[in-house]
């Protein structure tokens, strides 16, 4: 008896599996950026007390607000002499917080990850996040997007260079 007639139709399938877990593994996670980015050794759900003291840079914290969109208490902490804004979050009032969103401008000298600051090109943030590069939510020479508005890395662009940088979610 030759098996091979019922092995085939099974032979046949495998390229066919092969080939449709691979076209998955090429999608990109737009969101991916928020779960291994970081700003200046920062990164996203970052809690509050780990955070480095800036001396010389006082902070004003802003309003402590219930977020109607994630049912989280949001303020900012706003540190203007060191050009970084923190947006912390937490589950109650008086809850501890973490890190929900990071804003850098000028003076600041933070680098994310990939080593984009204040000041880097266009040029040199598209190249060194080719692959997050989100086009049809990027305005190249005014606004970059890397993963998507929902959640990533976004930079504002001023005369070819990165002006601010801003790491969460821009929109619900």
């Amino acid at each position: 008896m030759n098996p091979t007639p019922k092995l085939l139709p099974v032979l046949l399938s495998v390229p066919l599996i092969c080939l449709s877990v691979s076209a998955l593994a090429v999608q990109p996670d737009p969101l991916m950026l928020l779960k291994y980015e970081k700003i200046g050794g920062i990164y996203l759900d970052f809690p509050a007390t780990r955070l480095p003291v800036q001396p010389k840079c006082p902070v004003k914290l802003g309003a402590n607000q219930l977020w109607a969109a994630d049912g989280l208490y949001h303020q900012d902490w706003d540190y203007p002499a060191c050009g970084l804004t923190y947006n912390m979050s937490s589950n109650s009032a008086n809850g501890i917080k973490q890190v929900f969103s990071i804003t850098i401008k000028a003076p600041s000298r933070l680098a994310t990850k990939r080593g984009i600051r204040i000041g880097s090109s266009e040029k040199d943030a598209r190249k060194a996040y080719a692959q997050e590069f989100n086009a049809s939510e990027s305005t190249p020479g005014q606004m970059l997007v890397f993963g998507s508005i929902y959640g990533g890395l976004m930079m504002t662009i001023q005369r070819g260079r990165v002006s601010e940088i801003f790491l969460g979610s821009a929109a619900e």
